[in-house]
């Protein structure tokens, strides 16, 4: 069962998890497939998220998602690079104003780290267009993926830890595994964030 629970601001204390390491023989078989996922500019529908399992060198949960040409990419795709993957929502209690300091990270460390967020929105008509809304109003620049099902999130919860929390974020190692401290929940200053991208490379 996932017991999910919201940190209301960057005020509250971080729960940092460390010791976890991924499992090799995970009993995920859960996938989906959305073929006819919408994208525009930075903002796509998830197309598809594969259970753990191994692509070329990844070793991973792997998500899908064009990009505004139309184009199919996917987390294994970034193998070699070490990625922050968080997930959020757009109302301001529950992770979006973590957004720009992502942002400032991915402008710090260039090509050295990959950031892709999964906004979860399930409270309005259209999801895809109001993240859509929301990111081009506030001018954020990170991949970001809708998956209003939570589906992605779930996977990774299972993978590492039993929680849902708002925002969390997973460090994903070069080779495709979560890495050690596996996830942080709650708000992480641009410092912390650079320094874990850095440890990957360690």
């Amino acid at each position: 069962m996932k017991y999910r629970f919201l940190l209301l601001g960057p005020a509250l204390a971080l729960a940092i998890v460390s010791g976890c390491a991924p499992s090799t023989s995970s009993t995920l078989t859960n996938s989906l497939s959305n073929p006819n996922a919408r994208f525009s500019d930075n903002v796509s529908e998830l197309y598809s998220v594969a259970p753990y399992g191994t692509v070329g060198s990844w070793s991973g949960i792997d998500l899908k998602w064009k990009d505004s040409a139309g184009i199919i990419r996917a987390l294994s795709g970034y193998t070699g690079k070490p990625v922050l993957l968080t997930f959020w929502v757009t109302r301001p209690d529950t992770g979006a104003w973590e957004l720009p300091t992502l942002d400032s990270v991915q402008n710090d460390l260039g090509d050295s780290v990959r950031i892709v967020t999964v906004a979860e929105d399930d409270n309005f008509t259209d999801n895809f267009q109001a993240v859509l809304n929301y990111v081009t109003t506030h001018h954020l620049h990170s991949q970001v993926l809708v998956d209003s099902m939570e589906f992605a999130h779930i996977q990774y919860a299972e993978q590492v830890n039993p929680d849902l929390g708002l925002p969390e974020t997973f460090i994903i190692s070069r080779n495709g595994y979560t890495s050690n401290p596996a996830y942080f929940i709650g708000y992480l200053p641009a410092h912390s964030l650079d320094s874990i991208v850095r440890a990957t490379y360690h």
